[in-house]
């Protein structure tokens, strides 16, 4: 049973504090998947596909775990605000200590353990907003939010590919990124309070009991299904995209970084109308319509071959990328409340398992066909992901139910 918690609107003051901390996860974004690629000293693909991607393929199992425990804890912070308190910090440290490393495999290790961090810490930070905005605002919010990552994103891709380093990426980047994630996330810890009168706590259960449970939303598991074949296209796209600029359009790291710059540019700008657009159509086609786009850019790829050429296609791209900025609202519809902190896990969870994937389909492709042949991989899992969402249905009384529900 789904109970109904007063939660009161969020001011304009209290969404610019939620979204600071999203900042730093723009930082985060930015820097595993078109830095880390030119700062990881080896030239296996597979290696640097699996340790660009920003989730790590333990996330598969613990992220579900990470959501399940905090929809089931209460503290004084509250239930979500601890988890980016301790794991954060953790995430940062071994960040600035990567450039440390005496060799390859301490730097995976650094890698691996300040990914895994931050995603114990970011999930529990996305299911935050379900818990202090009520559904109608969760797109809005949803909206900022996403704005100011782009913020984030912009923000260090200019430092570095303008800034005082030349064309090539110093190992400082490491330190003075993981500083910066740390202090915005701290913010929004110290400034958004989390209300245990607005909190429904999920009861204890039986593991059969909780799985059965889980098995009975199935629209959004099968929406899960779908956002795993999405992620395995694009996160195939996003680590390499950088890797592709240099290798095929032989531009130096920076001007990588500047393509990779209209991406985001693009997304960031466009990604508030879209939240309007879907508030006028629904989400799940502007998502569709964000699908296609991307589709649409991924077929050009394939004869591009200067960067003026290539800019056209990566604008068509950040529209389709801003659409799909959407995908977490449109699952917070599809559950109830209560279980909003697991379903932020499994779809983390999701999208480890699909980044574990990619990385070994794209090393497969780009060691037989090159760096081109990885949006083929994009538009089989765009097609895959389509007929998958599809036949999703979010209905009228899903959305009553979540609108009466906390937020």
């Amino acid at each position: 049973m789904i109970e109904t918690q007063d939660v009161q609107d969020l001011s304009k003051k209290a969404m610019a504090q939620y979204s600071v901390a999203s900042i730093g996860t723009g930082f985060f974004y930015a820097f595993n998947n078109a830095v880390l690629p030119l700062l990881i000293p080896s030239n296996n693909v597979l290696l640097v596909n699996l340790m660009s991607n920003t989730r790590s393929i333990e996330g598969t199992i613990i992220q579900p775990i990470v959501g399940a425990w905090s929809d089931r804890t209460w503290t004084r912070l509250g239930r979500r605000r601890p988890f980016m308190l301790v794991a954060m910090p953790l995430s940062a440290l071994f960040m600035a200590i990567t450039p440390l490393a005496p060799n390859l495999a301490g730097i995976v290790a650094c890698i691996v353990a300040f990914s895994l961090f931050f995603n114990v810490a970011a999930d529990p930070y996305t299911a935050l907003m379900a818990d202090i905005a009520r559904p109608e605002q969760r797109p809005t919010l949803n909206a900022v939010a996403i704005v100011v990552q782009f913020v984030g994103q912009v923000g260090l891709t200019l430092a570095l590919a303008f800034g005082p380093f030349g064309k090539h990426i110093p190992a400082l980047a490491y330190p003075l990124v993981a500083a910066g994630i740390l202090v915005t996330v701290l913010i929004t810890v110290a400034t958004v309070p989390e209300q245990r009168e607005s909190a429904h706590i999920e009861p204890r259960h039986r593991l059969g009991e909780y799985v059965a449970a889980l098995q009975s939303h199935r629209q959004a598991m099968r929406y899960l299904v779908a956002l795993f074949f999405y992620n395995t296209g694009i996160n195939t796209i996003q680590v390499n995209l950088t890797r592709f600029a240099i290798k095929v359009l032989h531009v130096s790291d920076s001007d990588a970084l500047k393509l990779f710059l209209i991406v985001i540019l693009v997304t960031g700008l466009l990604t508030v109308p879209a939240a309007r657009v879907a508030e006028r159509i629904g989400i799940k086609p502007v998502i569709i319509a964000g699908m296609v786009l991307i589709a649409l850019a991924a077929s050009s790829a394939f004869v591009v071959t200067t960067i003026t050429q290539v800019v056209p296609v990566l604008i068509v791209a950040g529209i389709g990328n801003a659409c799909l900025s959407l995908a977490w609202p449109l699952l917070t519809l599809l559950v109830p409340p209560e279980r909003v902190g697991v379903f932020a896990g499994l779809k983390t969870g999701a999208e480890s398992l699909s980044a574990f994937f990619s990385s070994f389909v794209a090393a497969a492709m780009v060691g037989a066909w090159g760096y081109r042949s990885i949006f083929t991989v994009l538009l089989v899992a765009i097609v895959a992901s389509m007929v998958t969402l599809l036949p999703i249905r979010v209905a009228a009384q899903q959305v009553t139910v979540v609108s009466s529900a906390p937020g």
